[in-house]
């Protein structure tokens, strides 16, 4: 295997890590919302450590050109995907 399919492969890995961390995270923010004592306090506090973690990286993919953050941005985009679709799959099933 080539060097730029290990990079654009591990890439896709990391954005699917990336993805799953932040969506993942933000799922579970907004599940949580309703029993938080300070929900603002939540919120910005979810949104500082999920931004964090896929902010870094993404800066450490940037090393690798322009292949490296575009296959992590389709991993990252994959999970949003899912995650919305299993989301909006439990929310319908809740309200039946």
């Amino acid at each position: 295997m080539s060097e730029q399919a290990w990079i654009i492969l591990i890439s896709l890995v990391a954005g699917l890590a990336m993805g799953a961390v932040f969506f993942g995270g933000l799922l579970l923010t907004t599940r949580r919302l309703a029993r938080a004592s300070h929900p603002a306090a939540l919120v910005l506090v979810s949104f500082a450590v999920r931004a964090v973690v896929v902010g870094a990286g993404f800066a450490v993919l940037v090393r690798y050109g322009w292949l490296g953050p575009a296959a992590a941005m389709l991993g990252f985009l994959i999970v949003r995907l899912v995650l919305t679709r299993i989301a909006l799959a439990q929310q319908q099933g809740a309200t039946e």
